[in-house]
């Protein structure tokens, strides 16, 4: 439980129960004596019930994000800032957008064991699952094949009546050079469905199956769309080090500097390698107003500006000359916030009216 991005000390035990359960309805009323019947199994009174709600409003800091009345209890969020609820909603889109909403292997650890947690629980396993198929289609599709044999091999063992894991990684092992293995994969599958359901692969499992025999050139590894090399780069390797070692503690890396330095160069260079993928965003006019709804930053109706303090050299942030970002906001100083001893005291400001403090 965070608030304002600070982590809360919700105590353990039904006070934590209640927040779960009315997070789980985030927005809309719990009837107390729902609550009482699930995290008492009915042996509460309506006091108890009060007093544990009455120390998590003193815990939240703000005893309006939890209001009762006729109609039961109701936690004032937003549900997309539940995690669960975030991730019953982007397993039910066609392109999930996050992977991440899961934290370690148990789902709501702190909830309890009453007989309500059955169904949340398997809808969210289901919803991991979903997930992760979609992140690592993603990774596949971005020439990730090797790697993912293992991590996919596993899961199977794990879900061996899931059919979207078993097309992963028969096709992780055809784009690896192992069409062999795929096609045992293949009927590995095949022969867990009609020992345990007595039913064959789907259509989109026999499908893979004919194109993999017929070698099917659309199966064929993806080799990404960076640009040839026109002439070695030279006198950067230091660089490409800092921005290797930076990558494989993260998902992504901006570099930022003056035009003209080679920020482009760069990081194509960090990216040359099997399933490397240069994505233009000169027309991704809706990145900014995203990232600063998922900053939290306020919107302004001031117009943005480009210009710098007196006593400060206006900078290009958020660009990686034309192709890998757009130029989309100034700072001073080239850092933010500003360094000691600057004049400068302006946020950062983008076009279209965010302005980040």
């Amino acid at each position: 439980m965070r608030r304002g991005g600070v982590p809360l000390a919700v105590p353990g035990g039904k006070t934590t129960e209640v927040l779960i359960r009315l997070a789980l309805e985030a927005g809309r009323p719990v009837r107390a004596a729902v609550l009482i019947d699930d995290l008492w199994d009915g042996a509460a009174t309506p006091n108890a019930l009060q007093a544990k709600v009455s120390k998590l409003r003193r815990v939240l800091g703000d005893p309006d994000l939890v209001s009762g009345d006729a109609l039961g209890y109701t936690l004032h969020v937003d549900p997309a800032a539940v995690d669960a609820l975030e991730a019953l909603r982007q397993a039910g889109l066609a392109r999930p957008s996050s992977a991440d909403l899961f934290r370690g292997d148990e789902i709501l650890p702190d909830a309890g064991d009453g007989a309500w947690l059955g169904p949340w629980r398997a809808r969210l396993a289901d919803a991991r699952l979903r997930l992760a198929e979609a992140h690592l289609a993603a990774r596949l599709d971005g020439g990730a094949a090797g790697e993912l044999v293992g991590e996919l091999s596993a899961l199977v063992e794990a879900h061996p009546l899931r059919e979207g894991l078993w097309r992963l990684l028969i096709t992780a092992l055809y784009r690896d050079g192992r069409q062999g293995d795929a096609l045992d994969a293949y009927r590995r599958a095949r022969a867990g469905l009609a020992a345990e359901l007595g039913v064959d692969p789907g259509p989109e499992l026999r499908e893979l199956e004919r194109r993999i025999l017929v070698q099917d050139a659309a199966l064929a590894p993806v080799t990404g769309n960076l640009p040839a090399l026109t002439a070695s780069l030279v006198g950067r390797d230091a660089d490409l080090a800092a921005v290797g070692e930076l990558l494989s503690a993260g998902r992504l890396v901006t570099v930022v500097g003056p035009a003209g330095v080679g920020k482009t160069r760069l990081a194509i260079e960090v990216a040359r390698e099997p399933g490397g993928w240069l994505v233009r965003l000169e027309s991704a006019g809706s990145l900014w107003p995203t990232a600063g709804r998922r900053s939290g930053w306020p919107r302004r109706p001031r117009p943005w500006s480009s210009t710098g303090c007196a006593g400060c050299t206006p900078w290009w942030c958020w660009t990686t000359a034309n192709t890998w970002s757009t130029s989309s906001g100034r700072w001073c100083n080239a850092s933010w916030p500003p360094r000691p001893g600057s004049p400068c005291s302006r946020p950062v400001r983008f076009r279209w009216g965010w302005t980040a403090r």
